[in-house]
């Protein structure tokens, strides 16, 4: 669901420079603006002066630790995680495509329309097909139509 600026009602006000730390002797981050709506979903907005070859993981790095205090300690139900938004703002094309506004989400590449709402971490299984579907095998039986479409796409890029 994308929002405009007129559907953002935040819940609190906006902080400026909050710090997040996960342990003392971790390295902390520091978050230009952060803020919770309605829906309690988390934003960070971030301002980047200039470029750095290190942007993306540096993003990767914020989101995960943004996350990091939304769980309580001993929690087990990750569903309970907020959503949250990473806004960074840029006065260079960060990727050099021309254009102003990339937006990610995290999508599966075989089934374009299927999103993943759980996070921002890539996971992607490698090897051969044989491995793979002995590797689910282990998670419990792999249905004959799944075992068809492993073995074809492995097929595909041979």
């Amino acid at each position: 669901m994308h929002k405009t600026l007129k559907e953002l009602t935040l819940l609190t006000p906006a902080q400026t420079e909050k710090e997040l730390r996960t342990a003392p002797w971790l390295r902390s981050i520091r978050l230009d603006v952060y803020a919770l709506d309605k829906e309690l979903s988390v934003y960070s907005t971030e301002m980047q002066k200039e470029y750095r070859n290190d942007l993306v993981k540096r993003s990767r790095y914020y989101q995960s630790l943004i996350d990091s205090p939304l769980l309580e300690p001993g929690s087990v139900n990750f569903n309970q995680l907020n959503n949250t938004y990473m806004i960074l703002i840029m006065p260079f094309d960060l990727f050099g495509l021309g254009r102003y506004c990339y937006t990610f989400q995290n999508c599966c590449r075989e089934e374009k329309a299927l999103e993943r709402q759980a996070g921002k971490a890539e996971g992607r299984v490698e090897g051969k097909a044989e491995s793979i579907i002995e590797l689910l095998e282990e998670l419990g039986p792999v249905p004959e139509e799944l075992r068809k479409k492993i073995m074809k796409e492995r097929a595909r890029r041979l």
